[in-house]
C-alpha cells in the first residue's frame, strides 16, 4: 500500500540526509549476534550506558556518519575503530562500502543491502553483525601484514586528537 512505500522510503531518506535523524541503533558483541532497536527514548538509558562505556567501539564509517550524529545526542566515549579506514589502509584501491567487503570475511553471508526498507530492524542488525566480522578479520589481515601499528597510529591515535580538537571547536 502507498502509505507503507512511503514509510519505508522516509526511512532510507532521513538516514542519508544531513539532520542527523537516528531512526535505529545496531550492535554486535561478538560474531553471531547482533541486535538493532529503535531510537526512542525507552531505549535511551541502555543507550547511554553502552556509548558512555569507555571500551573502544567499532563500526563501518563511523567516523564520518555515526559518531557524528551519536555524539550530537549522547555522550560518546572510547576509541572509535573504524572498520572501514582499517579496510581502506589494508586494500587502498578496493570498494570500501560493507556489502563489497563483507564476502571476503563473511563467507556464508547472503545479500541483506537491499532490506533496508522492507525490514529496516533486520537490515541495521545484519550491519553491526558485519561490520564486527569484518573488523576481526581486517585485524588480523593488517597484523599478518605488518600494518596494525600503522592503522593504530595514523587512524585510531589521530582520530582521538582530531576528535578532541573538534570538541573544542576547531573544524576538520
Amino acid at each position: 500500500d502507498a502509505e507503507e512505500v512511503e514509510r519505508r522510503t522516509s526511512y532510507v531518506a532521513k538516514e542519508d540526509d544531513d539532520d542527523y535523524t537516528i531512526l535505529r541503533c545496531s550492535f554486535s558483541y561478538e560474531p553471531g549476534r547482533a541486535v538493532s532497536v529503535p531510537w526512542r527514548a525507552e531505549y535511551l538509558p541502555a543507550l547511554e550506558r553502552l556509548f558512555s562505556n569507555k571500551g573502544p567501539k567499532v563500526g563501518w564509517n563511523n567516523e564520518n556518519y555515526d559518531s557524528p550524529r551519536v555524539s550530537a545526542q549522547l555522550e560518546l566515549n572510547g576509541d572509535q575503530i573504524d572498520s572501514m579506514l582499517a579496510w581502506h589502509v589494508l586494500n587502498s584501491a578496493l570498494d570500501k562500502t560493507l556489502g563489497f567487503v563483507t564476502p571476503y570475511y563473511a563467507k556464508q553471508a547472503r545479500m541483506w543491502k537491499h532490506l533496508s526498507q522492507r525490514e529496516p530492524a533486520y537490515y541495521n542488525a545484519l550491519d553491526a553483525l558485519y561490520a564486527l566480522i569484518n573488523f576481526n578479520g581486517i585485524a588480523a589481515d593488517l597484523k599478518r601484514q605488518n600494518q596494525w601499528v600503522t592503522f593504530d597510529r595514523h587512524v585510531v591515535q589521530l582520530n582521538k586528537v582530531l576528535t578532541a580538537m573538534s570538541a573544542a571547536g576547531l573544524r576538520r
